[in-house]
């Protein structure tokens, strides 16, 4: 398919015309300087290092800042500024850079508002089953409330110092110094009626229904408990499909397919065997041992009345 000279240039080539000379070299592309003096330190092409939102680094004397929208993404192989496969769902172009920017003094940080509650709650423990609302510290002096639903599905998975995925489930809320301290006994004069806590209504049978099974197929409607306390009932069709696949204690999908009903305790009595009628008496049978029927003959005529005796046993012709 060699232009011209191949067999079939013309299934590939196109001629346009005759020239002379060469091509003049295109100028390198450029980009207006941007509203800095100097560039920012250069970025890490070892993504060694963790980039923020709104920080900004230098590339081969180019500008750019970190706009991603999920935590870590400007740190993350395929997202490096100007060449990364996708860096520009991560990155934005400011513009060109000479030299290095002067040094500024340390910004004053602003601390983190002390929480509502005196000293810190406990460490964050991977494994834990977290609630929505949950509080926990990392980094020693930050505190950190668990998501509403359904985020709250992440706190169990993620830590807050997860840099990539913390977010996902933790919300930084203040800082903290020390242990909560144990509250003191109230000292009243005379004492007051504690409040009564409304306990979850008791389901419409007595006893608790099966504990919940992992692979067994529910129906809309079926009944199962958890804890031995808490009962949950699968959703009507077209939840109902999920009452097998995730249980009423998954955070996550649990409410999907159940409704929790009420509490319970104990196991469901045992229903009592069926009372048995009495047999009521026995048909009347006419008694035929005593009479004597000629056997049954296959030729034969028989009217109504007739008796024969086949096997043993006598009959009578029907009408």
């Amino acid at each position: 398919w060699e232009p011209v000279t191949g067999q079939f240039w013309e299934e590939a080539w196109d001629l346009l015309g005759s020239c002379t000379g060469t091509i003049a070299p295109t100028a390198a592309v450029t980009f207006e300087s941007w509203d800095k003096i100097g560039c920012p330190p250069e970025f890490d092409i070892s993504l060694g290092t963790s980039y923020e939102i709104g920080e900004h680094v230098a590339l081969d004397e180019v500008v750019y800042e970190c706009t991603a929208s999920a935590s870590g993404r400007c740190s993350q192989a395929g997202w490096e500024p100007g060449y990364g496969l996708y860096w520009e769902e991560a990155w934005n172009l400011l513009g060109s850079c000479t030299g290095t920017i002067t040094p500024t003094l340390s910004p004053t940080r602003v601390p983190l508002p002390i929480w509502e509650k005196g000293g810190c709650p406990e460490e964050y423990s991977a494994g834990t089953v977290y609630q929505a609302g949950d509080h926990v510290s990392a980094y020693g002096s930050r505190v950190f409330e668990c998501r509403p639903f359904p985020n709250n599905g992440y706190c169990g998975q993620y830590s807050p110092e997860d840099d990539v995925n913390g977010d996902m489930g933790w919300l930084t809320i203040g800082g903290c110094s020390g242990t909560i301290s144990p509250t003191g006994a109230p000292t009243t004069s005379t004492p007051t009626v504690s409040p009564s806590i409304a306990p979850r209504p008791l389901w419409e049978k007595e006893g608790c229904p099966e504990e919940y099974g992992s692979g067994v197929l529910y129906s809309p409607g079926d009944y199962v408990s958890l804890y031995e306390k808490l009962v949950f009932q699968c959703k009507p069709h077209p939840n109902s499909g999920y009452c097998s696949q995730f249980s009423p204690a998954d955070l996550e999908y649990g409410t999907w397919g159940w409704t929790m009903t009420g509490g319970c305790t104990g196991t469901i009595s045992p229903t009592g065997a069926p009372t048995t009628l009495k047999p009521t008496n026995s048909p009347t049978v006419t008694d035929y041992s005593s009479c004597s029927a000629p056997a049954y003959d296959s030729s034969a005529t028989y009217v109504e009345g007739s008796l024969v005796q086949a096997g043993g046993v006598i009959y009578e012709c029907k009408p």
